[in-house]
């Protein structure tokens, strides 16, 4: 998946426990 830090920090929809 992209590189996201946070939850919903990028476009896509927030993945699920992705903090």
């Amino acid at each position: 998946m992209l590189p996201v830090t946070v939850a919903g920090t990028t476009s896509p929809p927030p993945d699920p426990g992705d903090r």
